[in-house]
């Protein structure tokens, strides 16, 4: 069981996507999910019960939330997590406001290491180009992971894409909203 302390504090009002009632004060955010690690994460070996870090995506939660909640994972010792890439709107969001794609966005911030867990829509031919960004990152480590989702896209298709890297081992997850998680 690894529930995740999600996190948003980049309201409509600031650019962001979620309603300004929805989001946290960022100090609030990194106190209650310091909490959650303190109170609920088992470090024990085969532990069923680990809390992960996540603040939600570059559409709801500002630069500065991304990068403590990476220090505060990387702190205690437990995973991040966030969502990177389901629509072409949050693309066309990350070159408007950070100047790069949501990939080399993770990467500014020092998200890319062996701790991240990306939900990674894989929606458009336009996102491909990211695609093996993706992969070559989770080669470089172990603990890895990235969950992709197959809305719009052929199952064959993704296959392919990942063959390579799940042949080498890598923990690739694919998962539609009509289906059950299938690992790969």
């Amino acid at each position: 069981f690894h529930p995740c302390r999600g996190s948003m504090d980049l309201g409509r009002s600031q650019g962001g996507l979620p309603p300004d009632e929805v989001v946290e004060d960022r100090d609030a955010i990194l106190e209650a999910t310091a909490q959650a690690i303190d109170r609920y994460h088992d470090l024990a070996a085969g532990a069923m019960t680990r809390i992960a870090v996540a603040p939600c995506s570059p559409f709801s939660v500002t630069e500065a939330l991304m990068r403590e909640s990476a220090a505060l994972a990387r702190a205690r010792g437990v995973r991040l997590h966030t969502h990177l890439a389901e629509t072409i709107d949050e693309e066309q969001f990350c070159r408007e406001r950070f100047g790069c794609r949501p990939v080399e966005y993770l990467e500014r911030l020092d998200w890319l290491g062996d701790d991240g867990v990306i939900i990674y829509h894989h929606y458009l031919e336009r996102l491909y180009g990211q695609w093996p960004r993706i992969l070559d990152w989770m080669a470089g480590g172990s603990g890895r992971r990235v969950i992709w989702r197959t809305v719009g896209q052929s199952v064959e298709n993704n296959e392919q894409l990942a063959a390579p890297y799940r042949a080498s081992g890598m923990e690739i997850v694919r998962y539609s909203p009509n289906e059950r998680n299938i690992p790969s």
